[in-house]
């Protein structure tokens, strides 16, 4: 079939996208935000902020060089839509990230610092606090899952809320619902025949 015939009830964008699909799903790829979760330090996470200003900015060059294209990437990341939003700027929001990190680089290091430091609590504490959780909701079933938070040092909040989830989702721990927060079990054993 002759690629003239996919031009039928195509916008000249749209068929712009289809002409150059391989190329703009690379460059897409690249051009997406990082998210800070995905990075163990401020330095890795401005590096790929870094790639992906400057995948965005050759994205938008390849575009620009024609009408189709530039409507293309207009629509795409000029002014998106999403529940929150009718019409905003992808392209804004990623610059306005790239500069809201470098604007406040040591607050970004401080994060950085306290979730490497909450991972090493984690491998160092991990098992202990397993068995403590453990036994607090063997010893008291149906507590708060909000109440077994404050039974350890606030500042390792976050980690004590990853093991509880992973013992979840290992079903070592069950969850009722209650009022804003659940109520934990512990799971009873599995009986083998």
């Amino acid at each position: 079939m002759k690629k003239s015939s996919f031009r039928y009830g195509l916008s000249p964008s749209d068929q712009f996208a289809i002409d150059n699909a391989d190329y703009l799903q690379k460059m897409e790829h690249q051009a997406l935000a990082p998210k800070i979760e995905d990075y163990g330090d401020a330095d890795s996470y401005r590096l790929a902020y870094e790639i992906c200003l400057s995948s965005l900015h050759t994205l938008k060059e390849f575009c620009y060089a024609t009408p189709e294209g530039k409507q293309w990437f207009e629509g795409y990341y000029c002014h998106c839509s999403n529940s929150r939003c009718r019409d905003f700027s992808l392209e804004a929001k990623i610059e306005e990230g790239y500069q809201d990190l470098i604007d406040n680089w040591t607050i970004y290091e401080r994060k950085f610092k306290a979730k490497q430091e909450s991972t090493n609590f984690l491998i160092e504490n991990g098992p202990y606090i397993r068995r403590k959780v453990s036994e607090i909701v063997k010893s008291e079933p149906g507590i708060l899952q909000k109440d077994i938070y404050s039974r350890f040092d606030p500042s390792y909040r976050e980690a004590i809320i990853s093991i509880v989830s992973a013992m979840k989702r290992e079903k070592v721990l069950f969850q009722e619902p209650y009022k804003n927060t659940f109520k934990l079990y512990l799971s009873p054993p599995v009986l083998r025949k």
